[in-house]
């Protein structure tokens, strides 16, 4: 004989499953966004520890020689969201003993003192990174400006990306001895 109450079947409502897409849809909608910020981010660690060790190898070739190294930017580089050949950087970078660890998003170039026709710190120099990771066409920059303790802003190399411009702190004094990013051209 048959009970009165009905058993129900095992499974989901089309509405409980319309609900779950939702939700699913909602949760990509904010995550992918902000996956890709950090994608880029990350991406751009690669300036910071580049342009670290760039620096350092600059100071120990000045600690040698009582000079730094000159090195414009590689020939028709043009930053892209995907790695190119660091070939082409190692060849640039080679005299002052610096080559990146691996193919690189960022286009390098490093100056001081003469440093196209430039006038500034013979104890400085100015390293800086430029790179365009999100392909929209807007290319962000780091920078890493070296100099003695107590050097003036304007006694410091101009970076030769983005028409120069020395990061001051709140005090006024230039940012020194360590890679800033360039806030103007980053738009991530």
């Amino acid at each position: 004989m048959k009970n009165g109450s009905a058993k129900r079947r095992a499974g989901f409502s089309i509405i409980e499953l319309m609900l779950v897409v939702a939700m699913i849809g909602i949760l990509s909608v904010i995550a992918i966004p902000q996956f890709k910020i950090y994608q880029l981010k990350a991406r751009r660690t690669e300036a910071y520890t580049n342009l670290n060790a760039m620096a350092k190898a600059q100071k120990s070739y000045f600690a040698e020689w009582s000079d730094y190294v000159d090195s414009l930017p590689v020939p028709n580089a043009t930053p892209t969201e995907t790695k190119q050949d660091a070939t082409a950087v190692t060849t640039a970078f080679g005299v002052v003993g610096w080559s990146p660890e691996s193919d690189v998003f960022y286009v390098y170039d490093s100056g001081s003192n003469g440093y196209l026709g430039q006038s500034c710190c013979a104890t400085c120099f100015t390293a800086g990174a430029w790179g365009d990771l999100d392909g929209d066409g807007t290319k962000g920059a780091l920078m890493y400006y070296a100099g003695p303790p107590g050097t003036a802003a304007g006694d410091l190399c101009p970076a030769t990306m983005f028409g120069g411009g020395v990061p001051l702190n709140a005090g006024g004094d230039p940012l020194l001895n360590m890679v800033v990013v360039s806030t103007t051209a980053q738009d991530f």
